[in-house]
């Protein structure tokens, strides 16, 4: 007779290092929650592998707590990373935007000064062919209708009694930002 052979249990595996495992977790949370999830991460990681280490085999979670640690590192320097680029970089890139912005403007607005000045000498013009005395109201009279850009003219006077304004303190106003520019333009 054959003797029955003792039952053997399979060989059980070591139980899982709880840091290590933790650490995974973490840094699993850490790829929507940046450093949040990725610093406890990073210290269950480091303590896992350290209790691994130590336990000589007795212990299971290498693998887990280096995904826990890559993860963690991964996304905490991201995270760090996309601080400075929100609170750094970008308002460096608004004030830059902004003062192109600004410069734009100016440019037009001068633009519609240059155009004032323009109608000016033409209305001086015609009054001097047809004989008739320049005033400034001729010239905002002409001057087309905008919804962008408001332009005032005021008489600089008559000081030599002839009838005719001398010329004109031009004010050009953009109605959006109240940007402003004033130029004096005199024929005398």
């Amino acid at each position: 007779m054959t003797e029955p052979h003792p039952a053997t249990s399979p060989p059980s595996s070591p139980p899982t290092c709880k840091e290590a495992l933790w650490s995974m977790i973490f840094g699993f949370i850490a790829i929507v929650l940046g450093s949040l999830g990725g610093i406890p991460a990073i210290i269950l990681g480091h303590v896992g592998l350290s209790k691994v280490a130590k336990s000589r085999g007795a212990l299971f979670g290498k693998g887990y707590a280096i995904t826990g640690l890559i993860l963690g590192y991964t996304f905490t320097l991201l995270s760090i990373i996309g601080l400075f680029v929100y609170f750094v970089v970008v308002p460096m890139l608004e004030e830059e935007l902004r003062q192109k912005q600004d410069s734009a403007q100016h440019s037009v607005l001068e633009g519609t000064m240059a155009s004032v000045v323009g109608k000016c000498e033409l209305t001086l013009a015609i009054s001097l062919k047809n004989e008739t005395p320049f005033s400034c109201a001729d010239v905002e009279d002409a001057l087309p209708p905008s919804e962008e850009w408001e332009v005032e003219l005021t008489s600089l006077g008559d000081e030599n009694n002839d009838g005719s304004d001398d010329g004109c303190t031009i004010t050009v106003r953009d109605l959006d930002t109240g940007l402003t520019l004033t130029e004096t333009w005199s024929f005398q």
